[in-house]
């Protein structure tokens, strides 16, 4: 048994490890397990995810966006063949965002994330192997069993790297992967896995809005200069203060992660900018509605929808 509570630092943030979920001017990096002290992060020279790089833990990697912290962790649960033994803490997969109620995969992202694996197997993954070792990998973290712990890696193995469009698979896939190393080079210990402190898997941003109350945004949206109409904001967003319409600000509801709804004020009609505010000024991205109909039409109390 290694010494207990060992800290080991893994493949956490997509924002932080690949070029399309990071900002501009941030290169591809790969956390990972090892056997030194330290804390992971280096530029990618084609090491996989499994790769060991070690650095001061003191000092924060300037490669790596919100990398949160990597000090010490409270101690994780007991393995089941070893009551008095700590675990090895290791980073487990950063906010999404992702709301509950979005369709697959996203919605797969959201119950792994929280490591919901009994109904993450009960919904149908078998189609996407990705998610199929997600889902086995995600029983075994729980479990602990030798048995499951086979399944897990050897399906991982036959999956390929998502693309680099696909910010979601992409951190299921880098993290699965070190976690999986981190139990093949140390597998008598118990892997109890915390959340990042910071970062996300998918840039933050407004893509557009949806009337349908399901993150994906309407084509060509339309609402009634009478106001009313409650849509959601399509996109990915940890925090929205408010929203423009046309250059007026209205207030937003919170239904959950990820999931923020605004309803249109009144207005003339024509094509009008939607923009998304929050505690830090503008959100990245932007949306147009078509305001319809006459405000004649439009009663003094309520709408005309």
């Amino acid at each position: 048994m290694r010494a207990a509570g060992r800290i080991i630092v893994l493949a956490a943030a997509c924002a932080a490890l690949l070029p399309a979920c990071a900002g501009p001017g941030q290169s591809d990096a790969r956390i990972d397990a090892g056997s030194g002290s330290g804390v992971t992060a280096a530029p990618d020279n084609g090491d996989t995810a499994a790769d060991l790089v070690t650095a001061d833990p003191g000092r924060a990697d300037p490669g790596i966006a919100d990398p949160g912290t990597a000090g010490p962790r409270p101690p994780g649960p007991a393995a089941p063949d070893d009551p008095g033994a700590e675990g090895t803490t290791v980073l487990w997969l950063p906010i999404g965002p992702v709301s509950p109620s979005d369709p697959p995969p996203n919605f797969w992202y959201s119950l792994l994330q929280n490591r919901d694996c009994e109904l993450l197997a009960a919904n149908d993954t078998s189609a996407d192997p990705l998610w199929s070792a997600a889902s086995a990998l995600c029983t075994a973290v729980v479990t602990d069993n030798a048995q499951d712990w086979t399944r897990g890696t050897t399906q991982l193995t036959a999956v390929p790297a998502p693309a680099a469009t696909d910010c979601l698979g992409r951190a299921v896939y880098t993290t699965l992967t070190a976690i999986a190393e981190a139990h093949r080079r140390n597998p008598a210990e118990r892997l109890d896995p915390v959340a990042p402190g910071a970062g996300t898997a998918c840039p933050l941003g407004l893509d557009g809005v949806s009337s349908s109350g399901i993150n994906s945004p309407d084509p060509d949206p339309h609402t009634s200069v009478c106001g009313g109409a409650e849509l959601l904001l399509a996109g990915r967003f940890l925090v929205v203060d408010r929203v423009e319409v046309g250059g007026r600000s209205v207030d937003v509801r919170r239904a959950g992660e990820n999931s923020f709804f605004f309803i249109t004020p009144a207005s003339s009609s024509g094509v009008q900018e939607i923009t998304a505010w929050g505690p830090d000024g503008r959100l990245p991205g932007t949306a147009t509605i078509t305001v319809d109909g006459d405000p004649a039409t439009c009663s003094a109390t309520g709408s005309g929808q």
